[in-house]
């Protein structure tokens, strides 16, 4: 089992030690080549556009063909050879191809690689998916910790570098993870299209959309916001850091959580979490107190709410379309909503300044409430209880 699940959890890290490098250092990085606030925006939101096609695209030929972890390789390889472009850009179309290249392949990998995980999980998922993918969040925390030192000490430069390594611990990962027996085709089952009809789906999907776009200034000028406040980057990055300590804790507690008080209710606790989340970031920026206590929030705006999604995602969709569901959730959230946050935020952040992008981006969590508490009044189901 150690030797099955070992492999599995270094991919999680790996990846999201990327995540680690890309979130909190990239826009600082672009700021020291000299790109605006706005085309800092466009730039990032490249890594959510390519959310939108790429899940779907390798869901549709892993469910069509199988083999999901051959799709993840030839994934982990084609962003780690993309990326090494990066060094010889210097101008915004450059940096515009390189970073849609290595976005479109390595967000293709990781729905890919859920789908994979659960299969190997069967139905002891709930208790263990979690105690796995808390490992992503590891490699998380200690590539921003890590990074945010190195920085300070040798600059923003620096980054680049760093991902690289991490591009190719990635691919080397995915060589080792076993490939999970395939499922057949389900020809008595409903389509993926009158699945994603259902009125809860669609509820969902409207929800996730909201709540990732919500995110967008925070994953794109959280740091820069943080600088332009006198806070160091060393400090920032144990800001980041904090925050992914949370969403650890989240993720080991979750299968008691989800026991004991249900998906509806961890479910409903995320969204207004999350909006009070912005409101402290928004109107205390200038409190490190606060500040560091509004961090803690991320075990529920992410950490809750992605196992929670992630939960009615498998339970909605059939066992031949678990991949394109899962690949639904990525483009719909992490890359329509983070692509449209992103760039809304720069837009934005110059002419209304920081404070009031987040106020106004804690609006839309609140919204995302408001549809579950209105169209959960009339389907008790969406709770998928």
């Amino acid at each position: 089992m150690i030797k099955l699940f070992a492999p599995i959890s270094a991919f999680y890290f790996f990846y999201f030690a990327v995540l680690g490098a890309l979130v909190p250092y990239l826009g600082l990085y672009l700021q020291q080549v000299g790109f605006n606030a706005t085309e800092i925006g466009e730039l990032i939101a490249l890594i959510s556009i390519s959310k939108i096609v790429s899940p779907n695209l390798s869901s549709w030929a892993a469910d069509r063909f199988g083999h999901n972890m051959r799709l993840v390789r030839y994934s982990a390889f084609a962003s780690l050879f993309c990326f090494a472009f990066v060094f010889y850009q210097h101008d915004y179309v450059g940096f515009f191809i390189v970073i849609l290249g290595f976005s479109f392949f390595w967000n293709a990998s990781l729905p890919q690689f859920e789908v994979n995980t659960f299969e190997h999980l069967g139905k002891s998922y709930i208790e263990k998916y979690s105690k796995i993918r808390v490992w992503g969040s590891l490699g998380f925390i200690v590539t921003v910790f890590a990074l945010g030192l190195l920085i300070q000490h040798y600059g923003v430069n620096i980054l680049p570098y760093s991902i690289l390594i991490l591009f190719f611990m990635l691919w080397l990962s995915s060589l080792l993870v076993v490939e999970a027996q395939t499922h057949q085709p389900e020809l008595d089952k409903p389509g993926f299209w009158s699945l994603i009809r259902q009125r809860k789906v669609i509820v969902l999907l409207i929800i996730i959309f909201l709540v990732q776009l919500s995110h967008g200034a925070y994953y794109s000028f959280f740091s820069i916001f943080l600088q332009e406040h006198g806070y160091s980057k060393s400090l920032t990055g144990f800001l980041w850091s904090l925050s992914v300590i949370a969403e650890v804790v989240a993720f080991l507690l979750m299968g008691s959580i989800i026991h004991r008080f249900g998906i509806r209710k961890i479910f409903v606790f995320s969204l207004i979490a999350t909006s009070i989340r912005w409101l402290m970031v928004s109107l205390f920026v200038d409190y490190p107190l606060i500040i560091l206590f509004s961090q803690l929030f991320h075990a529920a705006s992410f950490g809750i709410f992605h196992v929670s999604c992630v939960y009615m995602i498998n339970r909605y969709f059939s066992p031949y379309h678990k991949s394109k569901g899962q690949a639904l959730y990525v483009s719909i959230g992490f890359g329509l909503g983070g692509a449209l946050g992103s760039y809304l935020a720069g837009l934005k952040w110059e002419q209304w300044g920081g404070s009031n992008v987040f106020l106004f981006f804690s609006l839309f969590s609140f919204f995302a409430y408001s549809i579950f508490f209105f169209f959960s009044a009339k389907e008790e189901n969406l709770s998928a209880q």
